[in-house]
């Protein structure tokens, strides 16, 4: 992945501006895949096109009709798949949306308490590691861990330091 969206050096603070580049990003891949698996074309498409657009041998033999009804249900399966995540993702970029506010109590989310992000904000992160909204990791927190900030930098922000800091 590369871009405007991506910051050629460590991040230390973390403020709107950075905030909203994150939110392109991830915009970004989810549009790149969308264009790749979700968009009608004429080549092989992951699908339940796929067993037809194969042309393996004579379709009268069983063994290639076997092939093409699983092609198909691969295809179909794989395209089921895709569809779920990409609403993951769509949900998730929504979520960080709503949650642009934030900027509104600080300037720095990297000092900001992950655990009052998240309860603030929690469709951004599941605290059992799974993710209810199809995005792997769990959203913004990498599968809702309680600790450290939401950019990942120390607990020394607005919650009192109570992550004891650096």
């Amino acid at each position: 992945m590369s871009g405007s969206n991506v910051p050629g050096k460590p991040i230390t603070a973390f403020d709107r501006s950075q905030y909203e580049r994150l939110i392109r990003a991830i915009d970004d891949v989810d549009q790149g895949l969308a264009k790749m698996f979700l968009k009608p074309g004429s080549d092989i498409r992951l699908d339940a096109t796929l067993g037809s657009r194969l042309k393996i041998g004579n379709s009268s033999w069983a063994a290639v009709k076997d092939f093409n009804t699983g092609a198909t249900n691969f295809g179909t399966s794989v395209d089921g798949i895709n569809r779920k995540y990409s609403k993951g993702w769509q949900d998730f970029i929504d979520a960080l949306n709503e949650a642009k506010d934030i900027f509104e109590e600080t300037d720095d989310l990297a000092k900001y308490g992950a655990e009052k992000f998240l309860n603030e904000y929690p469709d951004l992160g599941a605290s059992d590691g799974s993710s209810s909204s199809g995005v792997p990791g769990g959203g913004a927190a990498g599968g809702g861990a309680a600790g450290g900030s939401a950019a990942g930098g120390s607990d020394s922000g607005s919650d009192g330091g109570k992550g004891g800091g650096k």
